[in-house]
């Protein structure tokens, strides 16, 4: 699964953002992959989590960040293997 995520409320803040890839990076696991889609968004690659696992990373990072950080949280879905994690990234920051 992919967990696609980005930052609302206006301009893209730097420090935000390595602010929750900080905490994105801290709920992740060994095979998981971070990666960085654009100006504002995130995606956590997680290494064979379905549905349900995302759901629980995803609240795990709502509430793991500071409070004065705004943040929303999409699910996508996507299977994973790891000789397509190019076209996967890819594909993610095309939409």
């Amino acid at each position: 699964c992919v967990l696609v995520y980005g930052l609302s409320g206006g301009p893209p803040d730097a420090e935000a953002l390595r602010e929750l890839g900080a905490a994105a990076l801290r709920l992740s696991r060994g095979a998981d992959l971070l990666a960085r889609l654009g100006e504002d968004r995130l995606a956590l690659l997680l290494h064979d989590a379905d549905e349900a696992a995302a759901a629980r990373v995803a609240q795990r990072l709502r509430e793991g960040l500071p409070p004065a950080l705004a943040a929303t949280l999409e699910l996508r879905l996507h299977p994973w293997r790891g000789s397509e994690v190019g076209a996967l990234i890819a594909s993610l920051r095309a939409r």
